[in-house]
């Protein structure tokens, strides 16, 4: 400086604290003329804090991406705007929607543009009012994969606030498209189940043996005359609605089958809180869980009794008729023991 080689010169200095700890300074030196000498004007910054925090942030950068690599989905960040113009999007994005990230980030393919026409309508509302809460949102939408197919997506995102404003929107999205078809179809499984539970008059139940606690479905609770959600929850509580007559019976079996594996297979009557009788036909069997677990007893229970009504009606129509055709024949005997004595007269 001095010799007039450089103007100014200014760097970046290690240096310790008087305590020992490592510092960062930043220097300046700038030469100038002091009472007609040369002279140089030296001015230093601590930069230790300044450093610590690039430092930090490079390492949280460093642990962003490594986390954007390879969660199993795509992490963005983006405008509020009517494209969600992204700002922020990992590599997942291709093998979600067939576009690079590329093509995402330089706004040649928006997700608004892959949405299915009957989900279209719905998404911007659910988040507009979502952000109004300052609340998370949660979708679920398909959209049309560059391969022509559609897939079904589950986002979760939430908007970020500066000062009070929205700056921009961050979230994950991830295929859902496997998981939805079969919750679709075990939604239908258990649609068919439950008309045709409701069609044979047929309840479900579900005993946990070890702590007695009872599960009964909404069509078992009608069948015992109860409102939908009104049993008590206990084995004990079943049995108070057994006949008095039938008690016994049904818990020999109970007994049984909990003891020796033997199916529960047993018709029995049932008093309803309104007084009325019906009969019950109850099948059932222990199921143990793997590894030692606990062991249940699950089971249906079908009102027969219409069935009993007509087997009743039937065999009084059999024993009227078996009576009848007693009577007749004793007629038909006498005439012929009167007829046979008529003719040796």
């Amino acid at each position: 400086i001095l010799s007039g080689r450089y103007r100014e010169l200014d760097g970046e200095e290690h240096s310790t604290y008087p305590d020992g700890l490592p510092a960062m300074l930043r220097t300046a030196r700038v030469p100038y003329e002091h009472e007609g000498r040369p002279a140089v004007l030296g001015i230093c910054v601590d930069i230790t804090t300044r450093r610590q925090h690039e430092r930090k942030l490079r390492e949280t950068e460093e642990q962003f991406r490594l986390l954007a690599e390879n969660v199993p989905g795509v992490i963005y960040l983006c405008r509020n705007d009517a494209r969600y113009t992204m700002l922020f999007i990992n590599d997942a994005v291709e093998a979600l929607t067939g576009y690079t990230r590329r093509q995402f980030l330089a706004d040649e393919v928006s997700f608004v543009e892959l949405y299915h026409p009957d989900d279209a309508a719905q998404i911007a509302p659910q988040v507009d009012a979502a952000l109004a809460e300052r609340e998370p949102f949660h979708l679920r939408y398909r959209i049309r994969h560059r391969d022509g197919t559609w897939r079904w997506i589950e986002e979760v995102g939430v908007g970020v606030f500066h000062g009070g404003s929205l700056a921009y929107l961050e979230g994950f999205l991830q295929d859902v498209t496997d998981r939805h078809r079969t919750e679709q179809e075990l939604h239908e499984s258990e649609r068919q189940r439950r008309i045709a539970l409701e069609a044979g008059a047929m309840g479900t139940w579900d005993v946990d043996l070890a702590t007695g606690e009872e599960l009964w479905d909404e069509q078992q609770e009608r069948l015992f005359g109860l409102e939908p959600g009104t049993f008590a929850g206990r084995e004990a509580s079943f049995f108070s609605f057994v006949h008095p007559d039938d008690r016994e019976l049904v818990r020999r079996a109970n007994d049984r089958c909990m003891a020796e594996g033997v199916d529960f297979d047993e018709v029995f009557r049932i008093i309803r809180p309104d007084g009325e009788t019906r009969w019950i036909a109850g099948e059932g069997r222990v199921v143990r869980e793997e590894h030692g677990g606990g062991a249940r007893m699950i089971g249906v229970c079908r009102d027969i009794t219409d069935r009993k009504a007509a087997e009743d009606a039937l065999r009084e129509m059999r024993d009227d008729l078996e009576q009848r055709v007693s009577e007749r024949t004793a007629e038909v005997v006498n005439a012929n023991r009167r007829l046979s004595d008529e003719v040796r007269e």
